[in-house]
């Protein structure tokens, strides 16, 4: 277990003194950058087994992923206008950015988790179920002004 790095030969060393496999991920470094690999291990009486599979592409399309949505979460989040994401089946507030919070006065507590309509003043409410009902069946909306009750 001489040129194992620390993560890999404490796994190894593991699986072998509990007779149980072990499956991990490990990070080893090389001159391209970092490597990641996936590795099984199977002890036996005869020693042990390991493979190892690299998932190096895998893993760097899942940190690129993440850094994506963080961008969207942070365009989302921080937007000069009022967004909301809702349930289109049920009506109910799923997510909210900080403009809404902000121009509403409710927190994100009071928000999320409620009807979306119980946030629209009272002659704006008709016209809110009538445009939640089009996005639910794929409308596209455009255009349209409803007025909101502020806390």
């Amino acid at each position: 277990l001489g040129a194992l790095d620390a993560v890999t030969r404490t796994n190894i060393e593991k699986a072998v003194r509990q007779q149980a496999p072990v499956h991990f991920e490990t990070r080893r470094h090389s001159p391209a950058g970092p490597l990641y690999w996936e590795v099984h291990a199977y002890p036996s009486a005869a020693g042990v087994s390991v493979f190892e599979r690299d998932i190096t592409q895998r893993t760097r399309a899942e940190e690129r992923l993440r850094e994506s949505e963080q961008n969207y979460f942070d365009l989302y989040e921080n937007a000069p206008d009022m967004y909301c994401s809702v349930d289109a089946a049920t009506g109910v507030v799923l997510q909210c950015n900080e403009t809404l919070i902000r121009q509403t006065g409710f927190s994100r507590e009071e928000l999320v988790g409620r009807p979306v309509l119980e946030f629209y003043e009272e002659p704006s409410r008709e016209k809110a179920r009538s445009i939640l009902d089009q996005c639910s069946e794929g409308s596209e909306i455009r255009d349209q002004e409803l007025c909101l009750i502020r806390k």
